[in-house]
């Protein structure tokens, strides 16, 4: 399965749920050394990798298609991602409050910069 891959949108996806880990972290008063946010980071980055390449919203695409099936591909990488995290912290739940505002924030996050970025079939 060879999906068409446009590195950039990814690392702007990775930097943005780094950006997302750092302002939760800091919302809380937890430290935020790199690597405590990068740990935090990893399972929503790690998902939402994953939901893209299969669904495709690394592809170019019309604009208005290219948000609408990112956003429906981050809830998919968001439930996965909060699976991974209570997997990875040994937790039996997970706080539905803590499920809300990651599936929000993170959608506006990664939705934002795609309202911006020239990669759509349209500017092709």
């Amino acid at each position: 399965m060879n999906r068409p891959f446009n590195r950039r949108i990814w690392l702007i996806d990775m930097l943005v749920l780094v950006v997302f880990a750092a302002i939760g972290r800091q919302s809380h008063g937890e430290g935020n050394p790199l690597s405590a946010i990068v740990m935090t980071a990893a399972p929503f980055a790690l998902a939402w990798s994953l939901m893209a390449y299969l669904t495709g919203v690394l592809a170019p695409q019309p604009r208005i298609a290219w948000l609408l099936k990112s956003a429906g591909t981050n809830v998919v990488a968001c439930a996965l991602a909060l699976v991974l995290r209570a997997l990875w912290l040994h937790r039996d739940s997970i706080p539905w409050t803590f499920a809300l505002v990651a599936l929000s924030v993170t959608t506006v996050f990664l939705l934002v910069p795609r309202l911006f970025h020239p990669i759509t079939q349209e500017s092709i």
